[in-house]
């Protein structure tokens, strides 16, 4: 399975960077007058960019089938890899060619937020990157306890915002327009990341379920049960989106994984460790509270699926004067 991961991993990598971007690249390549020739490679580089926020974008959504495919984490790393290249190549774009008017507003309030965003995300949003520079870390703890994790996720959501500012730019510009091909590619690749992210939020792709108990297991540590409203399709070894929609501060959903082994009882039972300002809020959640849960995700069950494990297994353990045969 691992290898097999490593194989799809790979080939998601070569459709996110090649194959999405190439029909919007061909389509605006062959359409483009011949006067804009000595631009074109800067055109091409903003037409990239667009098709790289759209993939962004949808993987925002969190999509079940690439969960299960590659991994939300490895979803989650092309997500911030794609939309750090989305800014490099718009700002080649808008710094090696001219505009004016609303074409030229839209392009730079577009450029603006995401250069501002990106920064914003590295503090408060990309653990990795804070885990590894001091100061940045030394920023963010002296700082989150204005920007939590719910006013960040809600400015982050402003790269829709941005990525709408370009769709607007973009379909000002009249040379653009005319290439109809490319056109109907830009404006139905819009519409389905837009509607999809849209769809989301009418939609949700939520369970209901209600905090049973809630009780400290150890210093720092939380146990939740939560019984579901209905049945979830889950496997052991999941993680669950979770999230408390009559707690303020706590609207938005964060990952954990469950501890129990799903069952007809239709009960989740999760162990979080109070590491930040959601997680210490815990304790003060009473019984009988409303949850919302997004799941599951994982690919724990794929790997058992896909190396076919013989239930009885059978090993040697030798001593001097007898073997031992043991079936676990």
């Amino acid at each position: 399975m691992l290898t097999n991961n490593r194989y799809l991993l790979g080939l998601s990598w070569l459709v996110a960077i090649f194959l999405i971007p190439f029909p919007f690249v061909q389509t605006l390549s062959a359409g483009l007058p011949p006067i804009y020739n000595g631009t074109k490679t800067m055109i091409l580089f903003g037409t990239i960019a667009y098709s790289w926020m759209l993939l962004a974008m949808y993987i925002s959504t969190r999509p079940k089938w690439s969960d299960r495919l590659i991994g939300l984490p490895n979803a989650y790393m092309i997500h911030g890899i794609v939309s750090l290249a989305v800014i490099v190549l718009a700002y080649l774009h808008k710094s090696n060619l001219h505009s004016s008017g609303l074409i030229k507003l839209t392009g730079d309030w577009a450029i603006y937020l995401f250069i501002g965003l990106a920064l914003y995300s590295m503090i408060f949003m990309a653990g990795w990157l804070t885990s590894r520079v001091p100061f940045l870390m030394w920023i963010k703890r002296s700082l989150e306890h204005v920007f939590k994790h719910e006013v960040s996720v809600i400015l982050h959501r402003l790269n829709v915002v941005a990525t709408g500012l370009v769709f607007i730019h973009v379909l000002l510009i009249p040379y653009i327009r005319q290439i109809v091909p490319f056109t109907i590619l830009f404006v139905g690749a819009s519409l389905f990341v837009f509607g999809s992210y849209a769809f989301t939020f009418i939609h949700k792709q939520i369970i209901s379920a209600t905090l049973i108990d809630n009780q400290e297991v150890k210093p720092n540590v939380r146990q939740l049960t939560l019984r579901l409203k209905k049945h979830l399709a889950i496997y052991p070894g999941d993680f669950v989106f979770i999230s408390f929609p009559e707690v303020r501060f706590m609207k938005e959903p964060h990952p954990f994984s469950i501890v129990n082994a799903p069952s007809d009882k239709n009960e989740l039972v999760l162990a979080i460790r109070g590491d930040g300002d959601f997680t210490q809020s815990l304790a003060r959640i009473p019984n009988d509270a409303k949850v919302v849960i997004n799941g599951g995700f994982g690919m724990y069950q794929s790997v058992i699926n896909e190396n076919h494990p013989n239930p009885s297994v059978d090993y040697c353990r030798g001593t001097r004067d007898r073997t031992i045969i043991v079936n676990c």
